[in-house]
């Protein structure tokens, strides 16, 4: 019996699927590496630290990044 075609939604893909992705093809090892600017990370508001998901999405922005100069 063939499958339905299942769609998903782009919110569920990027919940669900963008980090595993991204870490499988970045690097995970490669991407802890990666030190945010100090600068960056007291001046959005020294009050509040970074929250871990946050962290990861900076870290992933600045390997990209990198990669390309």
């Amino acid at each position: 019996m063939a499958k339905k075609n299942q769609h998903i939604s782009i919110d569920d893909f990027l919940r669900d699927n963008l980090q595993a992705t991204l870490r499988e093809e970045l690097g995970k090892r490669q991407i802890e590496k990666v030190e945010m600017p100090s600068s960056f990370v007291t001046s959005l508001n020294p009050m509040m630290p970074l929250r871990p998901y946050q962290k990861d999405a900076f870290q992933y922005f600045f390997f990209v990044l990198g990669q390309r100069i």
